[in-house]
């Protein structure tokens, strides 16, 4: 079963990955093992399994290893710690996880934030849609003589008062267009496309500071960012290891970080690490920007919608002054 789930990419077990991070990779070699489990089995009193992986410290099994077993932190985590611990890295390799980390997450709750004031705007334009068809216009007498004072399209606003099946059917289907977009945005968002090659990113820096190959990071790859399988091939075909990643990216790459691409991957073998740090740091700040700018667009995108609403149902407004004129005139 455990098989199974893993090569679907499903996990049942809840994670420690973040708690793991900080309290053993600060306190690792400077505390018994033992010791590092009940501190996490004090923040988590409800975990039997920390109690699991003492018994299996105590058996001789690596602390890493012991929960990894426990599924008490993900494969990626096992490999990372493991890794840092045969290079003698750890301590370092924390710090640069939790800053990066952290980096990352604030770069995706900002792409967040940009789509709320869209998604508000498209929501109160049903409530508009609504009181406007159900609730006004039902309000009034509108002969022919008043229908010519209004645009064209309100003989439609008018049918679909008299039938709510149209506003159900308009709900149903925009609400559908726009689950469609959003679950197919990787085809179409450029900030989707750049968040999700930040992760890659994220995962080499993290991966090299950890002491892994870039090669076997990516193999063991499991973003969106990149075909892995085109990536083996490619090596396998003799390929330098910039030139397999490019060809196998899935979203476009920019002439300058192609150029930062290549320029990490293909120095002095020393430096890779240090390259791919300054890789990631650059695509950051380039990805805020891009982000920056996506929000400024969606926010003018909202500006308009609500506009266009009230443009839209504008001769629903003029009807009270239109009766309120025509009963003054008798």
């Amino acid at each position: 079963m455990d098989n199974i789930l893993d090569k679907l990419q499903i996990d049942l077990h809840q994670k420690y990955d973040d708690a793991v991070m900080e309290i053993i990779g600060r306190l690792y070699g400077r505390r018994p093992d033992v010791y590092l489990i009940d501190i996490l089995k004090e923040m988590y009193p409800r975990e039997k399994r920390f109690d699991e992986v003492k018994a299996l410290i105590r058996k001789g099994v690596d602390i890493f290893t012991a929960l990894y077993q426990k599924h008490l932190i993900s494969k990626q985590t096992y490999d990372y710690l493991s890794s840092a611990k045969r290079i003698r890295n750890l301590k370092e390799f924390v710090k640069v996880y939790r800053d990066s980390t952290k980096e990352i997450k604030e770069v995706i709750a900002s792409l967040k934030k940009q789509l709320i004031s869209p998604a508000f705007s498209f929501l109160m334009h049903y409530a508009v849609f609504y009181t406007m068809i159900y609730k006004i216009l039902p309000a009034f007498s509108i002969d022919k003589k008043t229908l010519s004072f209004l645009p064209s399209y309100f003989p439609f606003l008018i049918y679909a008062s008299k039938n709510p099946w149209v506003f159900y059917l308009y709900t149903a289907i925009t609400l559908g267009i726009i689950l469609t977009l959003y679950f197919t945005q990787d085809k179409y968002n450029p900030a989707y496309k750049m968040t999700e090659k930040m992760k890659l990113y994220l995962y080499l820096y993290q991966s090299t500071k950890a002491g892994k190959k870039v090669e076997e990071a990516i193999k063991t790859y499991r973003g969106k960012a990149v075909d892995v399988s085109k990536f083996s091939s490619l090596m396998a075909k003799g390929k330098s290891l910039a030139d397999s990643l490019l060809l196998s990216m899935k979203y476009s790459v920019s002439p300058v970080e192609k150029v930062l691409l290549i320029s990490a991957l293909e120095g002095d073998e020393k430096e890779i690490s240090k390259n791919i740090e300054d890789l990631y740091k650059e695509m950051l700040d380039m990805t805020k920007q891009i982000i920056s700018k996506i929000g400024n667009i969606l926010s003018f995108i909202a500006m308009i919608v609500v506009a266009g609403i009230l443009l839209f149902f504008y001769g629903g407004f003029y009807l009270p002054l239109i009766d309120a004129i025509r009963n003054s005139l008798g």
